[in-house]
């Protein structure tokens, strides 16, 4: 971006919402549908409602996958991603 003194108003709120919505973007959201799992974990729609179903398989044993309905979806928290992602690593 140049000084300042050289760009309008216009100009700079213009690359102030830009480099806000890049933020935004980034930024990791509350809550995740099966699909986004699946996506992230790098594993099937089908998996993840299998798990839903019948618990996640672990090295202890099946674990059981907190999730919340919301319509005809389910939704899983942040939290609940991460944990699942720390039980994958073993």
């Amino acid at each position: 971006m140049a000084d300042l003194k050289d760009v309008s108003t216009e100009e700079l709120l213009q690359e102030l919402k830009e480099r806000f919505q890049r933020l935004e973007s980034i930024q990791p959201k509350e809550t995740y549908t099966i699909k986004d799992l699946a996506v992230i974990l790098g594993t099937s729609i089908y998996t993840v409602q299998r798990w839903c179903r019948e618990g996640m398989p672990t090295a202890d044993g099946k674990v059981a996958v907190n999730r919340t309905k919301v319509g005809r979806e389910y939704v899983f928290t942040g939290e609940e991603l991460r944990r699942i992602q720390r039980l994958r690593q073993g």
